[in-house]
């Protein structure tokens, strides 16, 4: 079976810019047990004319090297953005681009000693890419209030294909007045025995995310996902 810890993607949140409103801030990537630290992320949230259309985040290592770069590009689509990952310690390289009509060309390269990998997929409604799925939160925040269960697919790049889930809040896990806790799960039961759920927190005002617990789209020197608890401090996507 297909290694199924790769479907997920962390949802985080990707410049010429003019807009004094582009922001910037960090999150904190630990290990989901033991809480050690992994990586850093950096983002650059770039606005324009007030719209925000692009997002660029490095990934630094302890020592603030940077060893990866993702960029989305919403100009066109809020949750169908152009994206592009690239890990220049494996030479992994991600990259989708929406043509329009739920249509997606996919390259993927798992390594420097991989071939590339490219696709033209269709995609229906719903339709996430990658960061994207913050903007489909968002859209539809009242019915996340509402504890309605929301269905989408998820655009996996490394699979070249797209994947049905699930996400609804669990009142049970909120420990705060200003959190939001959803619960993302696959919608075939099959899978939902396979992996783990992922766990993400808003806060109720701002509509950022708090924290984010499951699968990352980052990966180790082995090339396997991490499994990370990810802390925004101060600002998140």
């Amino acid at each position: 079976m297909k290694n199924i810890a790769l479907l997920l993607v962390a949802f985080l949140f990707y410049g010429f810019s003019s807009g004094i409103e582009d922001k910037t801030y960090e999150g904190i990537a630990k290990d989901n047990k033991s809480l050690k630290f992994i990586y850093k992320e950096i983002h650059e949230e770039l606005y324009e004319e007030g719209k925000h259309i692009r997002t660029i985040t490095s990934f630094v290592c302890d020592r603030n090297n940077e060893f990866a770069k993702r960029e989305l590009d919403f100009r066109n689509s809020f949750q169908k953005p152009t994206y592009r990952l690239i890990d220049n310690r494996s030479g992994l390289i991600e990259e989708v681009t929406h043509k329009g009509n739920n249509q997606f060309d996919i390259r993927y390269r798992k390594s420097t000693k991989s071939k590339l990998k490219e696709k033209s997929i269709f995609v229906p409604e719903p339709a996430i890419v990658d960061g994207g799925f913050n903007y489909f939160i968002k859209n539809n925040w009242d019915r996340i209030l509402s504890e309605e269960q929301l269905n989408f697919n998820f655009l996996s790049v490394a699979f070249q294909d797209y994947f049905s889930f699930r996400i609804y809040r669990v009142k049970q896990k909120e420990s705060s007045k200003n959190a939001i806790v959803l619960k993302m799960e696959s919608q075939s039961a099959l899978l939902r025995m396979l992996m783990n759920p992922i766990y993400i927190s808003y806060d109720s005002e701002s509509k950022r995310i708090l924290k984010y617990e499951g699968i990352s789209n980052i990966r180790d020197l082995n090339g396997s996902s991490y499994k990370a608890l990810l802390q925004y401090p101060e600002l998140g996507p």
